[in-house]
């Protein structure tokens, strides 16, 4: 601060370069204001007003910030990441960054889970901690904003409690990726493996690469040291100081014309309000906005007291050389691989594709899925029971060579795919589950009569439901001789017996269960006369295994629009899940993807027959229908409970005669309304 003092009234400069923080660009543009001296500044005053706007001698040459946090949003939408954590320094100059990030973020709807600030005086055992608790947490994507000296230190921890690996990803901002790069040593390389950072653009040309080889062989020559690279602040020192002497000299005649004796600087640190102040300031200040020429850092122009940058460079930070260009990010919120004119048109929506192929932590050129949902931390277990005569659908096989078993089948793959669709990760193993009959154990006559009741409610709701469905998607008139033919049917399918084949009344003694696509073929090819049947009633994927492995003997009668329409999966009540995959399947049928599933496992050559005939119509089942079961079931479920407490009330009257009713009801009353209130708060 004294240094500027002294330069302006003792030196005479007119115009100050200088400002690494904050607090002196603060300091730098208040007093620039005041004496109408020009500041160039590599720091902003404030990162909520511009620099134009408050102080019209103040020029600012680092990024700007609403730029850098509009292109961090779009990165992270462009990998379909919902959810991120922020993590800074803090302190002025890097704090006053996350305002501008958390408004970009929130305008493209990505969630902040945690913003994390880091103090430079940390130790590690404190950074330690609070990389522990990011651990523990579902997030895997990280937003990095802090300077070299603890960017250094922050994934050296980061790689040591083994978060730099695969399903993560780190990103880092303009200002701390233009210091690292000329500051990148092999330690601070390997520990930051697969980061993406952005970076100021400096385009190649002949002329940077000639300065640059004039300042190694200077500096060299004089410090007996070797330079990797200038950074982006040398190069653009450079620029400014080549374009404020290009502005003097422009200046000089008319601040000549209007020179006057007693044009000097008279300065006091305690009465700063009463400076005398430049005469020709002014003039000095519209010349540099005239300025525009192509410097070293590429074309430089002063645009509301900000250095004009039409894009940032997305880098990967791989191997031994330190990072790797991956694409651009034009200030028109582009994302593209090469930085050409047609790169300025306007899009509206940028994908990961737009960019060359990224190495992430771990090695892994998998995308991070981003947000991974834990299940009470441990792994997703899903249940698979297979189906040993239409494998198709589901197959369990085990090699007792290798001991591993291999889970496949059309339902399989619609699971693993619907799971890839999520936008966020989910950790899952298929546990094989030969006996899927599990009931609990029933200790009261009272549960057993309220089960029975609901297993008879149940029993007619399906039946109605298969029924019903099977009479939009089957046959709708088969003409047999029940006497002389037979009809088979999938043993075990408690849809197709019992809320199929009973509802067309055919008599037991002319059903067949069989359990396989072969089994099925013999049968039909026998006929009834010989042992088989003249006919199978199945669902229409099994169906259509079959069709698809016998499609030139047999066809199948009825209008089939889509395959798989009724098939689903079972998650326990209340799992977020449920609604997760239910559009994820929605969106693989949209793409079509999911169609090319069901031609993969049940394509079929037999040619599918239909009829037009509207007359057989079938009338859609509604709530009213069910009336009476529900009726039945509300009465039998009530009629127990009232048993359940007059059981109790006559084996404990001896006790309950003293007692007052009106308390005891009361008393019981708001214990049920306190346990609904703490279920409802802890669903919510």
């Amino acid at each position: 601060m004294h240094a500027a003092l002294d330069l302006l009234e003792n030196s005479k400069v007119r115009a100050i370069i200088g400002a690494q923080t904050s607090m002196e660009a603060k300091f730098l543009a208040e007093l620039g204001d005041k004496t109408k001296v020009p500041v160039i500044s590599f720091s902003a005053p404030t990162s909520t007003s511009s620099p134009s706007n408050k102080y019209p001698y103040f020029f600012q040459i680092n990024q700007d910030e609403s730029s850098q946090a509009t292109c961090i949003a779009d990165i992270v939408r462009a990998f379909k990441w919902k959810d991120v954590v922020i993590i800074h320094e803090e302190n002025d100059d890097w704090r006053d960054f996350i305002p501008h990030l958390v408004v970009s973020l929130q305008e493209k709807d990505i969630h902040i889970s945690y913003k994390i600030s880091l103090d430079v005086s940390s130790d590690d055992n404190n950074m330690s901690e609070e990389i522990q608790k990011l651990m523990a947490s579902e997030q895997k994507v990280f937003v990095v904003h802090m300077s070299p000296l603890l960017t250094f230190r922050f994934y050296m921890n980061v790689k040591n409690l083994g978060m730099m690996r695969e399903g993560y990803a780190w990103i880092m901002t303009v200002k701390g990726m233009d210091y690292l790069h000329s500051n990148m040593g092999s330690s601070v390389t390997e520990s930051m493996q697969g980061v993406i950072g952005l970076k100021s653009y400096i385009p190649a040309s002949k002329e940077l690469y000639n300065f640059t080889s004039r300042w190694r062989n200077t500096f060299y020559a004089e410090h007996n040291m070797e330079i990797k690279d200038l950074n982006v602040f040398c190069i653009r020192a450079y620029d400014v100081a080549w374009a404020l002497a290009k502005a003097a000299e422009r200046a000089r005649p008319k601040i000549c014309s209007r020179r006057k004796a007693d044009d000097r600087l008279s300065l006091n640190l305690m009465d700063l309000d009463n400076i005398t102040t430049s005469t020709h300031g002014s003039i000095l200040v519209e010349e540099i906005l005239k300025q525009k020429f192509k410097g070293l850092s590429g074309e430089f122009q002063f645009v509301n007291g900000k250095l004009v940058s039409n894009a940032f460079e997305i880098v990967n930070v791989i191997g031994r050389s330190g990072d790797r260009r991956v694409g651009f990010w034009t200030c028109v919120g582009k994302i593209t691989r090469e930085l050409h004119p047609s790169s300025h048109g306007r899009q509206l929506y940028s994908t990961s594709t737009d960019l060359e192929d990224i190495i992430w932590p771990g090695g892994s050129a998998k995308i991070p899925k981003g947000h991974v949902m834990q299940m009470s931390n441990k792994k997703l277990r899903i249940g698979v029971i297979p189906n040993s005569g239409f494998p198709e659908l589901v197959n369990i096989h085990h090699n007792l060579e290798t001991n591993t078993t291999t889970i496949t089948g059309f339902c399989i793959d619609v699971f693993r795919a619907a799971i890839e669709q999520l936008p966020h990760q989910v950790e899952y193993d298929l546990i094989p589950f030969p006996d899927g009959d599990r009931r609990e154990k029933l200790l009261s006559n009272l549960s057993r009569f309220v089960v029975i009741v609901w297993l008879f409610i149940v029993l007619i709701l399906t039946s109605s439901y298969t029924a019903t469905l099977t009479s939009m998607m089957t046959v709708q008139h088969i003409e047999l001789n029940l006497k002389d033919n037979y009809i088979g049917y999938q043993g075990g399918s408690f849809a197709t017996k019992e809320g199929v084949i009973n509802n067309l009344n055919f008599k037991n003694s002319n059903l067949k269960p069989f359990n396989s696509p072969e089994e099925y073929a013999n049968a039909l090819s026998r006929g009834s006369k010989k042992g088989g049947v003249s006919a199978i009633i199945d669902e229409v994927p099994y169906l259509k295994i079959f069709l698809a492995k016998y499609s030139k003997d047999y066809s199948m009668i009825g209008p089939i629009s889509l395959i798989t329409n009724g098939f689903g999966f079972v998650f326990p009540k209340g799992s977020p899940l449920v609604a997760n995959i239910s559009r994820a399947i929605a969106k693989l049928r949209e793409d079509g993807k999911l169609t090319m599933m069901e031609y993969t496992w049940f394509q079929s050559q037999s040619m599918l027959t239909s009829s037009g005939d509207n007359s057989n119509y079938v009338k859609p089942l509604n709530t009213e229908s069910f009336c009476g079961l529900f009726l039945i079931s509300g009465v039998s479920s009530a009629l127990a409970l009232v048993m359940l407490y007059s059981f109790l009330i006559h084996k404990n009257w001896h006790v309950m005669k003293n007692y007052d009713f009106k308390d005891f009801f009361q008393s019981r009353l708001n214990f049920v309304k306190e346990y609904l209130s703490k279920k409802l708060f802890s669903r919510n």
